[in-house]
């Protein structure tokens, strides 16, 4: 038998390699006929597919891995296990007592999912604001006070009294394949019970929400939340297409078992949907339409907060790599990285150097001690977009606003010491140009780019496309895909 909890991490190896492992792992453990046996089950008694079942069960199950700790988070525990089959029951019960039987659907022209920030709100706006009909899918009540403080529609859905449709002339059933799932998970001291709760728990709640609204087309950033579960509601429900804008670089470890009709993408490429696949993903299409956060922030936010006689010749864009204690080659790489900056603001102490960090950054006290005696100035706070106009030069080890800065014409540039950022970069096929392998790489490009005027060659729609407009493209483009339904 196949036990997550026996799951070993090689951190010496390739970091793309790393996440191929995982994904072989996870398959392995859920082809397994025990496994097999209950997603049979639970797909007659639910009315879903297999494949739908199957593709959520594998998501769960990665959602529950740690990078920090490099195995996964759900291990067995008696009272754990015995406290989320209490829930369940408990929570069964309830439904069945108070649940709704029948909810009045409601049509809207679109569905904007997901949105639990106000920051998320904004980034949408502008697509919103072009329905006469449009709808908020959130958990967060400050969203929905701000969503109807503007006169739109906006839905708590961790706040809808459940439908007990699924549980019609099932109630007993669906006990006894839980309670059977719990006493096999004790018997050989394994937690999966919970997986399959999670299975039940989307399923009613997305069963809930679309039978209460819906539209042709829902729309949500993050494209590596997007739920099968969800998808085969949304469609039931008389839904079309469910579409994720594209926030990040298709990174290897946010392109596990997403389930997507449509990604609206930075550039005109194909190669993110291909290592979408590689991982385990269904994706229908992608069609280029540019950056939306990059639209609100740089075309919209960021003008008001530059000093217009700040210039900078190098900026150094943060992100935090969730990936140091997964893959030792990163964790090397990200530091050496580090030394180089630190070593050319010594060696170069004219150059203007700003490093801007990431809104998520909490400290390093690794990063404090190289930078302590360098030239760099160290930004934690601010819009990293009001930066770009003014920046001559522009590097980071993985964000996304490099390809975001290529549409601006900008010189950017990758760093990827010794290429140990393969989870990034696998199966991208950028242009080899764009990357800083070595210091010697690092200081070549970056004086070159500094004393000269001409952009390096680039195919800089494919990176990303120019993104003063993206929410007009996205509106185009839902039109043109509600028009051929």
């Amino acid at each position: 038998m196949i036990r997550l909890e026996n799951f070993k991490l090689d951190k010496d190896r390739d970091s793309n390699e790393i996440y191929l492992n995982l994904k072989k792992d996870i398959d392995e453990f859920t082809s397994q006929k025990e496994h097999k046996k209950y997603i049979e089950e639970l797909s007659t008694i639910l009315n879903i597919s297999n494949q739908i079942i199957d593709l959520k069960f594998k998501r769960l199950i990665y959602n529950d891995f740690n990078l920090n700790t490099a195995n996964f988070n759900n291990k067995y525990n008696f009272f754990k296990i015995s406290s989320q089959f209490l829930f369940f029951f408990i929570f069964l019960c309830f439904i069945k007592i108070f649940g709704k039987n029948n909810f009045v659907q409601k049509k809207f022209d679109i569905i904007v999912d997901e949105v639990d920030g106000i920051g998320q709100f904004n980034k949408f706006y502008k697509i919103i604001t072009k329905f006469k009909n449009p709808i908020i899918f959130t958990k967060n009540k400050n969203v929905q006070r701000e969503v109807n403080n503007q006169g739109i529609v906006a839905v708590r859905y961790n706040r809808i009294v459940p439908s007990k449709v699924l549980l019609k002339k099932k109630f007993f059933i669906i006990i006894n394949f839980y309670l059977q799932i719990f006493l096999k998970n004790v018997k050989i001291k394994e937690n999966y019970f919970i997986y399959y709760l999670r299975i039940l728990l989307s399923a009613i709640k997305n069963k809930t929400l679309f039978s209460k609204a819906i539209s042709e087309i829902v729309l949500q950033d993050r494209f590596y939340i997007n739920c099968p579960i969800k998808n085969f509601f949304f469609k039931k429900n008389g839904g079309k297409k469910i579409i994720s804008c594209q926030n990040h670089l298709a990174e290897s470890g946010i392109c596990f078992y997403s389930d997507i009709d449509v990604l609206f993408s930075f550039g005109n490429e194909k190669k993110s949907e291909k290592k979408l696949r590689i991982f385990g993903s269904r994706i229908g299409g992608s069609l280029p339409v540019g950056s939306l956060a990059m639209e609100r922030r740089y075309y919209i936010e960021s003008k008001k907060n530059l000093n217009e006689s700040s210039e900078i010749d190098l900026l150094i864009i943060g992100i935090t790599p969730p990936h140091l204690n997964t893959s030792n080659k990163i964790y090397e790489g990200y530091y050496k990285y580090l030394k180089w900056i630190k070593d050319f603001s010594r060696e170069k102490p004219e150059i203007k150097i700003l490093y801007k960090h990431h809104a998520s950054f909490a400290g390093d006290l690794k990063e404090e001690e190289i930078f302590k005696s360098s030239n760099v100035k160290i930004l934690l706070k601010g819009n990293t977009y009001s930066y770009f106009k003014k920046s001559k030069v522009l590097v980071s080890f993985g964000s996304t606003m490099i390809l975001e800065g290529l549409s601006l014409k900008k010189k950017c540039f990758f760093a990827d010491p010794d290429n140990c950022l393969t989870t990034y970069y696998s199966y991208h096929e950028y242009d080899k140009n764009l990357f800083l392998n070595s210091y010697k790489d690092f200081c070549k490009n970056i004086l070159s780019s500094l004393n000269s005027l001409e952009t390096e060659k680039v195919n800089f729609d494919r990176m990303c496309l120019e993104s003063g407009d993206v929410s007009d493209k996205i509106y185009s483009n839902i039109i043109k895909l509600k028009s051929r339904n």
